[in-house]
């Protein structure tokens, strides 16, 4: 079968199309035929060798795919779903654990789902890790992003009271506003801009992806009882967590989320996230602009997402297979 392939992890990587071996898919496994793969910053930064959760090279990106499982049987009939692989997506058919599949509504847009699906399940991820109550304020980082693009619907489909998303460029403070968000502040500013945006000056609630001196700049905006779910560290600065003398005089604490590491360590406990993002999906409660990008450019995908070219998620179209 043909499929995306990293061949050299690191700086310079380069993805090219070429022929790999089928997936062998293990006692708990099933193999997927796939049609749409989704784009997500894991894959850049496992193509620059930097993601925990990739394979080893060659390396074929992709964490979350729909398509139609291959029956392993003449009388079965093919079942469209989705799915998160980890790694493996852009490509012809992958193998993924059975826990981590879900069938996909027949009413559902499946461009839809395989958009939103990692990004979806991962802030309900957060939401669960950080206890969010009902009425809580919220502070976003990267709120244009992937995962910034769908936050805001998400946490207030669960109860918050408001979401505060911040940008790099604020011209894009408009779409992140038609995303739900109740205020956008620059991502460079927020610690005197958020203030204002709140009761009391202080969050119940920090998502960030960001890391460095944002994640030291959010704790100090942490209302007591607050939490700060650290889900990356896409500055790649210091992620020391806050002493436990700190964390004492502050009341509050720091978790982490990362759906990569529960599907790969334990898939059932995934499930029910995949299953809660499709369901919203499917019912069109949140919502995502998605990018496709046809067969003559899946070449061009690592060089798009670098430099966030795209308005919106990063689809690619494998209806006809993995094609230059």
């Amino acid at each position: 079968m043909k499929a995306l392939v990293v061949d050299q992890p690191g700086p310079a990587a380069q993805v090219r199309i070429r022929e790999i071996e089928d997936p062998r898919p293990g006692p708990a496994e099933v193999v997927v035929q796939v049609e749409w793969a989704a784009v997500n910053f894991a894959d850049l930064t496992a193509a620059r060798g930097l993601y925990p959760y990739a394979s080893r090279p060659p390396l074929v990106p992709g964490v979350e795919v729909v398509g139609r499982v291959v029956p392993q049987s003449p009388d079965e009939t093919p079942r469209r779903v989705c799915a998160f692989v980890g790694s493996g997506g852009w490509a012809e058919r992958v193998s993924v654990h059975r826990d981590l599949v879900v069938p996909l509504p027949d009413d559902a847009d499946p461009l839809a789902v395989a958009a939103g699906l990692t990004v979806v399940a991962t802030v309900q991820l957060c939401a669960d890790q950080a206890r969010m109550e009902s009425g809580e304020h919220v502070l976003v980082h990267g709120a244009s992003g992937g995962i910034g693009s769908v936050a805001a619907q998400v946490l207030k489909g669960a109860g918050a009271g408001s979401v505060t998303g911040t940008l790099r460029n604020m011209d894009r403070a408009e779409l992140a506003r038609a995303h739900g968000y109740d205020h956008v502040v620059s991502a460079t500013r927020f610690p005197v801009e958020v203030p204002g945006t709140v009761p009391g000056g202080a969050v119940d609630v920090v998502i960030d992806g960001v890391g460095g001196w944002t994640r030291a700049a959010s704790f100090a905006l942490l209302r007591p009882f607050g939490r700060l779910v650290a889900i990356g560290n896409s500055s790649r600065g210091s992620e020391e967590p806050p002493t436990g003398a700190e964390l004492r005089a502050a009341n509050t604490a720091v978790v982490g989320a990362s759906l990569g590491a529960l599907s790969s360590r334990t898939p059932h406990l995934a499930t029910a996230y995949l299953e809660r993002a499709v369901r919203d999906l499917a019912c069109g409660s949140v919502s995502l602009p998605v990018d496709v990008l046809a067969a003559d450019r899946l070449t061009d995908v690592l060089g798009l997402l670098e430099g966030r070219a795209a308005d919106g998620k990063l689809v690619l179209d494998l209806t006809q297979g993995v094609e230059p």
